[in-house]
């Protein structure tokens, strides 16, 4: 017989659908339970409202009719809330039906008030525009205009009757005055309602989105802690991704000096480094200062204590015993707030191992003032373009003098740069990716070997084979054989 595979969804996808449509039908039900609430308050206020006219005479309703009709209004949404809470599936067939069932109870509840209520009729309207805002707050522009037509509808219709057959003082003409000035007043209302919630709904999705974003983020960070090593590459890695985890528009990295006990500026991500000076200021007072807010983690919001600088700025002072001690100030660091006491307890720990390696860095090192230099955005940016275009074009000449001209920066600063930020020098960067190529080329192709040299980037196949050998410890002729057999 023939055997019948079933395929079997995995157990944690299950439990993820599951999950997701249960956390969905508990916000319809937390929703659903709101507006119910929120409509029973608009009952609430108008009863209020109706009890107070008759106690100044204003109305001649009966105190025991009022009393009935809060009951009536109490006991209705009560039973509506028992039965969404009670109701396991809270579908959208099922929450219109409720939207349109509790409509229409208002709507004769409504009815039966401005009925009793004989010359203030048309004050009505006033609770009719609070109530429409709380029955449906996400209704469009033709489920606003179908509500508006209705109340309107009932408004004249039971000032009809009143008038006419009741024979109830008041004036017809008034009564459609009132109307027909409610009725745009009721749309432009429910459009705003409408507006606002969806307004509301877009904030709390962009702030979900950010969350999971940021969240994502923190596990990048802490699989590139766990696998980095003591590169420059890691380090300035690692910076960037900290300044993005708290959102921060720019700011630098300072370390503390142990021998002349100050701070020395190790990245910066600033516009102008013009405004280091007065953030190296900042950075030795909140050194000097070493409060701990928010969460008791090194946090200084800039106040009267600090020097000014700019309107938003916060700093991290850190130290570890793998580390350096130093101080990261952030500018407009919009979701610093949100980091927790262990979150931040990790990002002190990354930043002092961080400023470790970028201050034991040669760029770092120098004694003199053409030694010394300053890490900063953009020649990291200048660098990355650099090790984009030698990537592309490893197999032609090229030329360091005329890259870093390029660049716009010193052929020997660039020298430097690239072999700290590298690891190695650009030269042998060049070699490497041509010997990788090379070894792809004879693995995959019968060309000759003098070809694969020259299509690589090299000029005679004398030099090809010392850096083929350098690098694979073998020549090319033995490496095609054993990659072959």
């Amino acid at each position: 017989m023939n055997k019948i595979h079933v395929f079997h969804f995995p157990r944690q996808i299950i439990q993820k659908i599951d999950s997701y449509y249960a956390d969905k039908n508990k916000r319809r039900k937390i929703i659903i339970i709101k507006d119910a609430v929120y409509v029973y308050i608009a009952y609430t206020i108008t009863f209020l409202s109706t009890l107070a006219a008759r106690h100044m005479n204003l109305i001649m309703m009966p105190y025991p009719l009022l009393g009935n009709i809060f009951l009536w209004i109490s006991a209705f949404s009560i039973t509506l809330i028992a039965v969404v809470l009670v109701k396991r599936t809270i579908s959208t067939r099922f929450a219109k039906a409720f939207y349109a069932s509790q409509f229409t109870i208002w709507l004769c509840t409504y009815a039966f008030w401005i009925y009793h209520l004989g010359e203030l009729r048309h004050a009505g309207l006033l609770f009719a525009l609070m109530a429409m805002v709380f029955l449906l707050p996400s209704s469009n522009l033709f489920r606003s205009y179908l509500l508006a037509s209705s109340v309107a509808v009932v408004q004249v219709a039971v000032s009809c009757y009143s008038l006419w057959y009741a024979h109830q003082p008041g004036s017809l003409a008034r009564e459609l005055f009132f109307t027909l000035c409610f009725f745009p007043a009721a749309l432009f209302i429910n459009f705003l309602s409408a507006r606002y919630s969806r307004l509301r709904e877009n904030a709390r999705r962009a702030r979900h989105q950010a969350e999971t974003a940021r969240d994502v983020l923190w596990r990048v960070i802490g699989k590139t802690t766990d696998a980095s090593g003591n590169s420059l590459h890691d380090a300035l890695y690692l910076v960037n991704l900290i300044f993005e985890y708290c959102n921060a528009e720019g700011g630098c990295l300072f370390v503390l000096n142990p021998k002349e006990q100050r701070l020395k500026l190790v990245f910066s991500k600033l516009e102008k480094n013009s405004d280091i000076p007065r953030f190296n200021n900042i950075a030795e007072k909140a050194m000097e200062m070493r409060q701990a807010e928010p969460h008791g983690c090194g946090v200084l919001i800039q106040g009267t204590q600090l020097p000014p600088a700019h309107d938003d700025l916060c700093c991290i002072s850190f130290a570890s015993d793998h580390g350096s001690r130093g101080v990261c100030c952030l500018i407009n660091a919009h979701m610093i707030g949100d980091v927790t006491g262990e979150k931040m307890a990790s990002i002190r720990n990354i930043l002092s191992r961080s400023a470790e390696i970028l201050s034991k860095s040669p760029i770092h090192t120098g004694t003199s003032k053409e030694e010394r230099t300053v890490l900063t955005a953009s020649s990291i940016e200048k660098i990355e373009k650099a090790i984009a275009y030698i990537r592309e074009n490893f197999t032609s000449e090229i030329s360091r003098d005329g890259l870093a001209s390029h660049l716009d920066i010193s052929p020997n600063y660039f020298s430097k740069l690239f072999a700290e930020y590298m690891g190695k020098k650009m030269n042998d960067f060049i070699i490497d990716l041509r010997i990788d190529h090379a070894t792809a080329l004879l693995k995959n192709t019968d060309r000759q070997i003098i070809d694969v040299a020259f299509s690589v980037g090299f000029n005679n196949l004398r030099t090809f084979n010392r850096a083929f050998n350098k690098k694979i410890s073998m020549t090319p002729q033995l490496y095609r054989k054993s990659v072959s057999q």
